[in-house]
């Protein structure tokens, strides 16, 4: 993986991009190729050369920048989703290489290796159970709702209460957690 350099300060305008003289950016290089520049500190997923790293990488911060709230299910499905089409992606290239390497080589053993860490993850992701949430519109708030006329609106008390609003927080920092503790490999 590159590292990166941050500037304080440059000294003159950096060719081929908006970086001006006397703003701040970070510079990094790979063994092979020119520098790349960015105002905005890089991502890891930037400091590889790896496809398959830098989607680990962007899978990874993703997870890390997921909400405690009831989207993780959808936001769950959908890094299954990049999962599979990672190992989907592995497997045809352990498939593409001739038998005698993808049994007798690193690369082969690396590939294997990523495809079941692959399986591993999707299955621990599947695993987690939602089935269980607490339910965002109580029943009550919806016969509540029917009932009370103008009038009577601000005597009812249709809102979720403190300690079932606690108790959805709870839930959900609780699957955020699960998600989160799932190794990628």
């Amino acid at each position: 993986m590159a590292r990166a350099t941050f500037v304080k300060k440059a000294r003159k305008d950096v060719p081929g991009t908006e970086i001006k003289a006397g703003e701040s950016y970070y510079w990094w290089k790979f063994r092979f190729g020119g520098k790349h520049y960015s105002k905005t500190q890089p991502r890891r997923s930037q400091l590889t050369q790896s496809a398959y790293n830098s989607q680990l990488y962007d899978l990874q911060d993703m997870i890390g920048d997921l909400s405690a709230n009831d989207g993780l299910e959808s936001s769950r499905d959908d890094i299954v989703s990049t999962l599979e089409e990672m190992r989907d992606t592995a497997q045809e290239s352990l498939d593409n290489m001739p038998d005698n390497l993808r049994d007798n080589s690193s690369s082969g053993e690396m590939l294997t290796e990523r495809i079941d860490a692959m399986e591993n993850a999707i299955s621990e992701m599947e695993g987690i159970d939602f089935s269980d949430a607490p339910d965002q519109d109580p029943e009550h708030d919806d016969d509540c709702a029917k009932t009370v006329s103008v009038d009577q609106a601000d005597d009812c008390n249709c809102s979720v209460s403190t300690e079932e609003q606690q108790t959805m927080d709870e839930y959900w920092q609780a699957k955020l957690e699960e998600i989160q503790g799932v190794d990628l490999g």
